[in-house]
């Protein structure tokens, strides 16, 4: 399974619940049992966005979904819990009657992926499952650059045919695009291993090896499969290693026992020259100005 998610929204605009637009309520609804059991304070969440009980209750009441993702923003803020999306999934059995439906009363796996990815276009566009005929079968979650809405599809409909099937269904691996907050949990509950190219980056990114012919190797893949993969979830190696080199930048930086030339080595660039390029494009300033500023 493989997620697209880059970022979160720091903040939602909600809006009138009984706005006309695709709605995230089922799943809101679904969710605040789990909300409550992992100690969060539901109503207080609810009232932030301009909702009531009642409103998110209540099949007929339309609920606008900028208003659903803000009860997750806040969630997420308080930091409560780690892993969220993971918590909601194996804390939530059933997270509506419809999709629910549609999962036990499949024919197959196949099917009741088919059907999930036909009930998400229709009442939640901001996921989109789509269905790669590979072997093994490969399901692609596009969430429109949304990590907490990717993290909890995979999740909930990955624990969902597993505990449909016996446990008898297992994911080869789950792939995400962004760094979850705590992979290894992931890895646990899932019981398959989870495949993440900026953390592969990360570790090696001090020893210089960003190639990416390394890094496939380390996530046991090859290169035109991972760039492949990447290019599918909206992003691409050169991306990411940037990324991943940037965020290693500033930590060097802070630590004054290392020079700009040996940040500029362990970083990976051929020499300090490409260095103070791609830092300057990073922060509109040079490498020693920054260290200025932050000290």
């Amino acid at each position: 399974m493989t997620p697209r998610a880059n970022r979160v929204a720091s903040r939602a605009n909600p809006t009138s619940p009984r706005t006309k637009s695709t709605t995230d309520a089922p799943e809101l609804r679904g969710f605040l049992p789990a909300l409550e059991q992992l100690g969060f304070d539901v109503d207080g969440l609810l009232t932030a966005v301009g909702l009531q009980r009642a409103d998110v209750q209540d099949p007929d009441v339309y609920v606008a979904p900028a208003a659903c993702a803000g009860v997750f923003v806040r969630a997420l803020q308080e930091r409560r819990v780690r892993n969220l999306a993971l918590q909601l999934a194996l804390h939530t059995p059933v997270i509506a009657p419809l999709p629910d439906y549609l999962l036990v009363s499949a024919d197959s796996v196949a099917h009741g992926l088919q059907r999930l990815a036909r009930y998400f276009r229709i009442y939640n566009g901001k996921v989109i499952v789509t269905i790669a005929d590979e072997d093994p079968l490969r399901v692609i979650i596009d969430s429109g650059g949304d990590p907490f809405y990717a993290e909890i599809a995979v999740a909930y409909s990955l624990l969902r045919f597993m505990r449909e099937t016996d446990d008898q269904l297992r994911a080869a691996s789950v792939t995400f695009g962004h760094e979850p907050e705590d992979a290894s949990e992931y890895a646990a509950v899932l019981q398959c291993p989870i495949s993440e190219v900026r953390h592969a980056l990360a570790t090696q990114v001090t020893s210089g090896a960003t190639n990416i012919e390394l890094v496939a190797r380390r996530l046991a893949t090859t290169r035109r499969t991972l760039q492949r993969r990447l290019a599918e979830t909206g992003t691409s190696f050169d991306a990411i290693r940037d990324d991943v080199r940037r965020r290693a930048a500033e930590m060097y930086l802070a630590d004054k026992t290392l020079s700009v030339t040996d940040i500029a080595y362990l970083l990976g660039y051929a020499e300090p020259t490409s260095f103070h390029r791609a830092f300057k494009r990073w922060h509109g300033t040079t490498p020693e100005a920054f260290r200025t500023a932050a000290s």
